[in-house]
């Protein structure tokens, strides 16, 4: 196999489209891989563990030369293709069992064809698998899982600081205006930890925008644990302190623009040692409308990302008598281009997530997370403060692992329209 740079007849494909090109080079590989497989003499190859018996190759190396073969979308299966070594050792394996020179040829030439392709388009192979990942049909959501992974840990890294499970939690009932609805929202940490010494990280800041993009914050926002809320120290911070590691988090209340407060985690020690759980809820009274109106057609969640996470929750709960059940639609937006506290929702800054909203039924029994074994009991301490019954409540989830920063959620409700 050469290492040479692009052919004249490859630099003449320039002028066709990339996703066409790819798919034909992939697919000439695909076909030259499968007929080594199937020329060896004696052999019969259907899983990746005969593959590696039959040449005696690393199984892992096996199971991706299968993926390649067996991966009916091209594009799925160029993100398995082994690299040049791989590649070299295949062929050499393949040669000593007896497959014809004319298919190690074929695959060789095939193989070449597919590097000059990577070099051409992607510049290496890293920078081409994640060309190659925006056109896969099959199996996307593990190649989109992967780069979030590498972002999550680069983000991590830049930011110094990390969070193992971040969970949010909204439950809606109807408010003591029959047109509005009370809004109680529940926060957590669990398990954030420092990369690097000394930095503060803002944990919490609840506010709501109108339609318009107007920034309220003059709202009646009351403590579910009111004890706590109303110390010296952490005036207003809305611990869950039952939920919360000891010693407590050190907070500080820090005012931002417009009004709003920002509660700050101080700055502390790395790593293990020093994790700390956060839980905060607070309830919103009247804080939307529970009606549909020109300027105000869906209630919708909006989450503000910005913490690396290796996995989110977002929850909502609703009432059942505040508006006949319908399955929310889930969105994810990029917030780079936010301009002060508001973040546009525009169709450019949407990003691709295959994850979406799941139905777990009424009540709490099916809320139960592995990952977060106080999250159950936590609500229902919620519940019982706010004197909501938990059997009246339709529960709907979004888990996404390694979200995207900085971005903004939107889980969305239709309004009804209101009565007459």
């Amino acid at each position: 196999m050469s290492a040479q740079g692009p052919t004249e007849d490859l630099a003449s494909d320039n002028c066709e489209s990339f996703p066409a090109h790819a798919e034909r080079t992939i697919r000439t590989l695909r076909q030259a891989v499968g007929e080594i497989a199937r020329a060896l003499p004696g052999a019969r190859i259907r899983r990746p563990n005969d593959l590696a018996n039959v040449l005696g190759i690393d199984p892992k190396l096996a199971w991706r030369v299968s993926r390649v073969i067996q991966c009916t979308d091209p594009f799925g299966a160029a993100l398995h293709v082994p690299g040049r070594a791989g590649m070299r050792i295949l062929i050499d394996a393949a040669a000593r069992h007896g497959a014809p020179p004319d298919v190690l040829n074929a695959a060789e030439q095939a193989y070449d064809q597919f590097s000059e392709l990577v070099h051409v388009h992607g510049g290496d192979r890293r920078t081409f698998d994640m060309l190659i990942s925006g056109y896969v049909k099959q199996d996307r959501r593990r190649g989109e899982l992967h780069h979030r992974k590498l972002m999550f840990q680069g983000m991590s890294y830049v930011w110094g600081v990390q969070v193992r499970v971040q969970a949010v939690t909204t439950i809606v009932a109807p408010a003591a205006d029959p047109t509005r609805l009370d809004a109680a929202v529940l926060k957590s940490y669990v398990d954030l930890r420092r990369i690097r010494p000394d930095v503060p990280w803002r944990i919490t800041r609840t506010y709501r925008a109108d339609p318009q993009g107007e920034v309220e914050t003059a709202l009646i926002r009351e403590p579910l644990d009111k004890t706590v809320a109303s110390g010296v120290e952490m005036p207003g911070l809305p611990l869950l302190t039952e939920f919360c590691s000891r010693p407590l988090p050190e907070c500080r209340r820090v005012v931002g623009p417009r009004g709003v407060v920002d509660y700050e985690l101080v700055e502390g020690a790395v790593g293990n040692t020093a994790c700390v759980t956060i839980a905060t809820g607070e309830v919103l009274r009247a804080v939307e409308p529970r009606y549909r109106a020109a300027d105000h057609p869906t209630f919708n969640v909006d989450t503000i990302l910005r913490t690396p996470a290796e996995l989110l929750i977002l929850d909502l709960l609703i009432r059942r008598d505040l508006w006949e059940p319908a399955m929310p639609s889930f969105s994810l937006y990029s917030d780079l281009f936010a301009e002060g506290l508001e973040w546009s929702r525009v169709e450019c800054d949407r990003l691709p997530v295959h994850e979406r909203v799941e139905y777990l039924g009424s009540g709490l029994d099916g809320l139960e997370a592995a990952e977060h074994p106080a999250y159950v009991p936590m609500l229902r301490h919620a519940l019982e403060r706010l004197g909501w019954d938990e059997a009246q409540f339709d529960a709907y989830r979004v888990k996404m692992s390694y979200p995207p920063i900085p971005s903004g959620s939107v889980m969305r409700c239709s309004l009804p329209t209101p009565p007459q």
